[in-house]
């Protein structure tokens, strides 16, 4: 024989050692959609124990446990459903509540709402200057006083002077000269001030119709 009885044995050995390495042993076999099934019964099993325990209970003890469960159930039931219908009763009034702002700010005068958009955008200057250019128009329309392009804040100044919103008119143009012509940043109070005048020229518009 080519091999003699110790390399038989050799063989006998390696073969015994490879076929025990754990690519060889044998496989169990699993079966995922069983397994899943198995994991939600087993997760159901606490509800169906819980029920069947409510079931088996008896006596005075037992009915007034069942009551007590099932009034805190109801109760939590309510809660939730209250809870929901606060939520859609706080968000239908936020909708109604922003309507009647985009409703309102929309009724506003546009060369009014141009100042206000400006100075909440921090455009100081901007918004005190459309303040400005919005009375020049005001005073164009109603033929207060004879403006021409070529006039200077000075000079509408000048032919307001003996008007009542002379002083009102001076104090914006000051302002506004100091924002625009002499760089000065302006603040929110600046604007204010302007607004402030500006609403006492429309108020002396109002009643002088």
């Amino acid at each position: 024989p080519l091999l003699g009885k110790n390399g038989k044995e050799e063989i006998k050995r390696d073969l015994n050692k490879i076929l025990s390495q754990s690519i060889y042993q044998k496989r169990i076999e699993t079966h995922p959609e069983k397994e899943k099934v198995e994991r939600k019964e087993a997760d159901y099993d606490w509800l169906r124990s819980f029920i069947n325990w409510l079931g088996s209970l008896g006596g005075p003890w037992g009915g007034a446990i069942k009551f007590l469960l099932y009034f805190c159930i109801l109760v939590l039931i309510i809660a939730i459903l209250s809870w929901i219908l606060l939520q859609l009763f706080n968000l239908s009034k936020d909708i109604h509540l922003e309507k009647s702002q985009n409703s309102s700010s929309s009724e506003k005068n546009p060369e009014e709402q141009a100042p206000q958009d400006l100075a909440q955008k921090g455009d100081f200057v901007g918004a005190c200057r459309a303040i400005l250019l919005n009375l020049i128009v005001q005073f164009m329309v109603k033929n207060l006083i004879p403006i021409h392009l070529s006039h200077t804040n000075g000079e509408i100044s000048r032919q307001l002077r003996s008007s009542p919103i002379y002083s009102d008119f001076r104090e914006i143009a000051r302002i506004v000269e100091k924002g625009y012509y002499g760089k000065i940043p302006l603040t929110q109070k600046d604007f204010e001030i302007c607004w402030s005048h500006f609403c006492n020229i429309q108020n002396y518009f109002k009643e002088d119709k």
